[in-house]
């Protein structure tokens, strides 16, 4: 069991009907945001506490581990992942309450991306950062579900949603909401839009991707020109949508790409 420490924000008491004997003394008649430290065990204990009063015993796990027994499949039998134990306190609790580990220091970032119609310019463009994983998944979760998508589905940290299903499990389009950690280094991200690929990216990386292409544009210029049998002149415009946090290029060495430089958050 991990010493690590949660504080626990309590914004709102409802009713002591599923509450009555558990420990919150000092918030009982709550006025205003009020606030708890408690350890990962303490959690559990609660958890497990409401669980039983639920009557959720032949639902769920138990939040507290057992100790050893002869009975290999009940010592196994407990929900070991803690962000499971704090989404149950939160959406089940007679409380309104926000769980956040005190010493962490991390940033979750979600990025969105699309590979369907107008992805030219849907992509990046509803970025989040959150200040735990759990939090960043659940929105990457909500806010794939609110698309207009024929089914949703997690694929590791993250969510894909697939769009004109045109036989079982193929769709014409997908997009997806992606979770990664992030820190103070990262100054962009580089998403590859045809196949909905995500890149963190330093300074120095960003700005050798950006060189790199505009490499790539003269390069498809001046082929285009000297092969033009149209007598249509060619010119940047033609590779590259420029925005203020980023540029979109397009049609170069058959993938499309959109970058977006971060603002602090």
């Amino acid at each position: 069991m991990t010493t690590k420490k949660y504080t626990v924000k309590i914004r709102r008491f409802i009713n002591t009907e599923l509450t009555e004997g558990i420990a919150f003394t000092d918030i009982e008649g709550n006025m205003g945001t009020q606030t708890q430290t408690k350890t990962e065990q303490e959690l559990r204990e609660w958890a497990e506490q409401l669980r039983q009063k639920l009557g959720l015993q032949d639902v769920t796990a138990d939040y507290t581990e057992k100790e050893w027994t002869q009975d290999f499949d009940l010592y196994d039998e407990y929900v070991k992942d803690i962000d499971e134990c704090i989404e149950f306190l939160e959406s089940c609790s007679d409380y309104d309450l926000e769980i956040v580990e005190e010493t962490t220091t991390k940033k979750y970032i979600v990025i969105d991306t699309w590979n369907g119609e107008g992805y030219s310019s849907n992509n990046g463009t509803d970025i989040q950062v959150f200040d735990s994983k759990r939090k960043a998944m659940n929105y990457a979760k909500k806010r794939a579900n609110e698309q207009y998508a024929d089914k949703v589905w997690k694929d590791g940290d993250g969510y894909v949603f697939g769009v004109g299903e045109y036989e079982e499990g193929e769709f014409e389009d997908y997009g997806t909401y992606q979770v990664f950690e992030l820190d103070d280094t990262i100054y962009a991200i580089g998403i590859l839009c045809n196949v909905n690929e995500v890149a963190l990216l330093t300074k120095e990386m960003y700005e050798e991707e950006i060189e790199q292409k505009e490499i790539q544009i003269k390069e498809c210029i001046k082929e285009c020109n000297n092969n033009n049998i149209f007598n249509f002149t060619h010119s940047r415009e033609d590779f590259v949508q420029e925005d203020k946090d980023g540029n979109f290029y397009n049609d170069l060495d058959d993938y499309d790409y959109q970058y977006r430089i971060l603002t602090k958050k």
